[in-house]
């Protein structure tokens, strides 16, 4: 095996290895929301929760503040 291969023998081991720990991380903290969401059932109900974080992350993320505002306005009272 030439120098040339054993480097990228290595790289692909450290690339594999660093994926693998992140995804394993991933997999740790996916279990951590899921036993959050679970414990937080009692004392709301999460569909609401969730739902409110959706409109909380859309609004921040939302430049103009006043067409939206508008716009849900309008939304609200064709319903």
């Amino acid at each position: 095996m030439t120098t040339t291969n054993k480097e990228f023998e290595s790289t692909v081991k450290e690339f594999v290895s660093k994926l693998t720990t992140i995804e394993n991380e991933m997999t740790i903290l996916r279990q951590d929301r899921s036993e959050l969401f679970t414990e937080m059932k009692s004392k709301l109900d999460p569909r609401s929760f969730r739902a409110a974080v959706k409109i909380h992350n859309l609004q921040k993320s939302t430049p103009d503040q006043t067409s939206l505002s508008r716009i849900l306005d309008v939304l609200e009272t064709a319903e």
